[in-house]
């Protein structure tokens, strides 16, 4: 199975329709926020199951968008949040925590705008990166594992 994840795309309506364009095999699309709003749009036409989640610069949506998703894929647990409400600009040991506690294996956030993988006490953490600075990314979750990947825009 593969997640297309993408955040912080902040109104690049252009770059995100591109992105689901060059990904069609991916079999769920992840919006970790501050532009989540725009794939409330582009979702229509796409009949992949989409997650669109509420960043600290979505007000207009706020409503509409949720904080956080909890989801399991192939029996691997998915928590998903923008990450600013966990602080993850000042390190991963809140939204590790919270992950910890609910025996989560993949963490998907975005807010700090830099590509991040890191794995610790059993858990993956992903950062796509943000699509406003020409970064997303894709987790596969294969039998032998889960596996993180960053990738640039192609304009």
């Amino acid at each position: 199975m593969r997640l297309l994840v993408l955040s912080d795309s902040h109104s690049r309506k252009e770059r995100l329709a591109n992105i689901l364009a060059t990904e069609p095999m991916a079999d769920a699309v992840f919006h970790l926020g501050d532009g989540a709003a725009d794939m409330i749009f582009l979702q229509d036409t796409d009949p992949r199951t989409f997650f669109l989640l509420r960043g600290n610069c979505d007000s207009a949506f706020r409503e509409e968008l949720k904080d956080t998703e909890t989801v399991t894929f192939e029996n691997t647990r998915i928590f998903a949040t923008h990450g600013h409400l966990y602080n993850v600009k000042f390190g991963l040991d809140k939204i590790g925590l919270v992950a910890g506690m609910q025996n989560m294996q993949l963490v998907l956030f975005g807010h700090t705008h830099n590509p991040t993988v890191h794995y610790e006490n059993g858990i993956h953490f992903f950062n796509p990166g943000s699509v406003a600075e020409g970064f997303y990314g894709c987790v596969d979750i294969t039998q032998k594992g889960i596996i993180c990947l960053h990738k640039e825009i192609k304009m």
